[in-house]
């Protein structure tokens, strides 16, 4: 005896747990290796940027050596080559460090330059590979500002370029609902459980919720998936979210709700095993079909899930999107939805295959 409430009998009943936490600020340093000689040697090549400790001499043109083209005469090939002359000869002198900056102003002065070259200045290596550093840097910053303002994620992934937005859906046949080890409950306590709050949660339930349907590949019985890469992060979300959002709008009610991350967290969880049946009222149904949802949105290009044509083809699309959401911090959302829910609930296949044309049976 009792009255059934109606706002809560009848009805698709759903679950959704997930997060959505977009790309982390944060990315490892590059690893870069340092150039060696040929011939075996460990000894470091010097490249514009680094300098050595040890020397301690310069060779360089005297102020105003120049020839009648205006040319820089003497060798000045190498420092061995050298020559030691007096400070008042026109050819080339050795100039000791200490002395480079002390002479600095007196070589770059326009009286020390020869009448046909007045105004020509001598810069000292450090000056021009400072100049040429700060150049290049300013190209970089400016080249990545303009990327960043994009909002094209072209690199710092694992997983390669721009962002993979998926669906893969599974049906299955539950036939004891009273079981604990089936599906639907196992998905159900893997929700409740799942700490949503972090990337690190998300990751671990995606994680979890593939590996169970793996174990219940004997319980499946159709599946699909869909696919699409974006250079946007942006355009991304906004997939994903439309993705989210027409699976959910298959649901009359939604019993459990957690969803967390950068927009904050949502957390609905009802009494699954009363709400929607009469008090005290054993389920009338304990077999039903069930369906399972997993939606992603992972940085790269690598999580590509092929169109299911078979078991094989679905084991394959679980272990690598299983696989990638762990990946460093290139799951940026991700989401389970499963149906029915509500233990008194119960789907038919002929609902399945209204509400999910897309499925094929495996």
């Amino acid at each position: 005896g009792g009255s059934t409430n109606p706002a809560l009998a009848g009805g698709r009943s759903g679950g959704r747990a997930g997060g959505s936490f977009g790309r982390s600020s944060y990315r490892p340093p590059p690893i870069s290796r340092p150039m060696h000689r040929p011939g075996g040697s460990r000894s470091p090549m010097l490249h514009p940027g680094m300098y050595r400790r040890h020397p301690a001499i310069y060779f360089m043109p005297r102020p105003g050596y120049y020839n009648n083209r205006g040319d820089l005469g003497g060798s000045g090939a190498a420092v061995s080559d050298a020559p030691t002359s007096s400070a008042g000869s026109e050819s080339g002198e050795v100039i000791e460090m200490n002395d480079l900056v002390a002479t600095t102003n007196e070589r770059t002065s326009p009286n020390a330059m020869s009448s046909s070259r007045r105004g020509t200045k001598v810069v000292d290596p450090i000056t021009y590979y400072a100049a040429l550093t700060g150049v290049y840097g300013m190209i970089v910053y400016k080249a990545n500002r303009s990327k960043n303002a994009s909002g094209d994620v072209t690199n710092g992934s694992a997983l390669g370029p721009g962002v993979s937005v998926g669906r893969l859906t599974v049906s299955l046949d539950i036939s004891d609902r009273d079981d604990p080890n089936n599906a639907l409950a196992r998905i159900g306590d893997i929700a409740k459980k799942a700490n949503i709050r972090s990337r690190k949660g998300v990751q671990s339930l995606v994680a979890d919720v593939s590996l169970e349907l793996l174990r219940q590949e004997a319980a499946v019985s159709a599946a699909c998936s869909s696919y699409s890469h974006l250079k946007s992060e942006g355009a991304a979300e906004r997939t994903y979210y439309q993705l989210s959002t027409v699976e959910r709008s298959k649901f009359d009610r939604e019993s459990i709700n957690k969803f967390g991350g950068k927009n904050g967290l949502e957390e609905i969880i009802d009494d699954a095993d009363n709400v929607g049946r009469v008090s005290g009222e054993p389920p009338q149904n304990k077999a039903t079909s069930a369906v399972v949802t997993l939606i992603f949105q992972i940085e790269g290009d690598q999580t590509k899930i092929p169109t299911l044509t078979s078991r094989s083809d679905l084991k394959n699309a679980l272990l690598r999107i299983a696989a990638d959401a762990q990946t460093e911090e290139a799951l940026l959302g991700a989401e389970v939805l499963w149906t029915p829910e509500r233990r008194g609930d119960s789907i038919t296949e002929q609902e399945v295959a209204s509400l999910y044309p897309e499925l094929r049976i495996l």
